[in-house]
């Protein structure tokens, strides 16, 4: 495991972009914006810890999604919080062993 760790929140809503759902699901060339972006830290070191916030009703949505388009990158998933605050909080206390920790507005 590396001693890197990396933090997606993706609590958005998709308002300010005017759609219906969140923005991190919206397809960016066929595939979520969130993949792409777990993909991008992937990339960059295979064995990152990678933790995704997400808000408590999307997270059987995500498990689906990852299903459909065959994601198999594995990341830790925990609820978001109330505030963006409270959803790295949440997350934070996944990367305890972590030297190296980076935040991503997913």
């Amino acid at each position: 495991m590396s001693n890197k760790a990396t933090i997606i929140t993706a609590g958005g809503s998709g308002q300010r972009m005017k759609n219906d759902i969140p923005k991190q699901f919206i397809l960016l060339g066929n595939i979520p914006i969130l993949m792409l972006t777990i993909q991008a830290f992937h990339l960059f070191d295979e064995k990152m810890k990678i933790v995704v916030s997400l808000p408590k009703e999307y997270v059987e949505y995500w498990q689906k999604i990852t299903e459909k388009y065959n994601f198999n990158i594995q990341v830790k998933i925990v609820e978001g919080g109330k505030t963006r605050y409270h959803s790295i909080s949440n997350a934070l206390k996944e990367v305890q062993n972590s030297k190296y920790v980076a935040i991503h507005d997913g």
